[in-house]
């Protein structure tokens, strides 16, 4: 791994994410080699999110009013998004930061 210093768009982005300024951040990404095709990955790593529903998550989804879900999920206590796991994994070195913004835009379109 080597390090990876994100681009003014990417700063900017997770400065958003992040609702803080990232600055000294630290991120890896994989340098690449002829086993892994030059894509610096070896395997993958799961990110999940376990979210517990209450009786307002429950009563927005019969409504199925999922802009009222979502509200009521990321006021529970522990609501941790999907990208921000990934984000994590990224400062942990486990993924590059590159993969989790690659992953968030198919989020996005699906």
């Amino acid at each position: 791994q080597v390090p990876y210093t994100p681009t003014s768009q990417e700063t900017l982005m997770l400065n958003h994410l992040m609702h803080a300024n990232t600055e000294g951040m630290q991120f890896l990404e994989g340098k690449g080699c002829t086993l892994c095709n030059k894509t610096g990955y070896k395997g993958r790593i799961g990110i999940y999110e376990v979210l517990e529903m209450n009786s307002a998550m429950m009563k927005a989804l019969q409504d199925n009013d999922m802009k009222q879900f979502v509200s009521e999920a990321q006021k529970t206590p522990y609501f941790r998004s999907l990208i921000h796991w990934g984000l994590d994994y990224a400062c942990m070195g486990l993924t590059s930061l590159k993969e989790v913004f690659r992953l968030m835009q198919d989020v996005d379109d699906e």
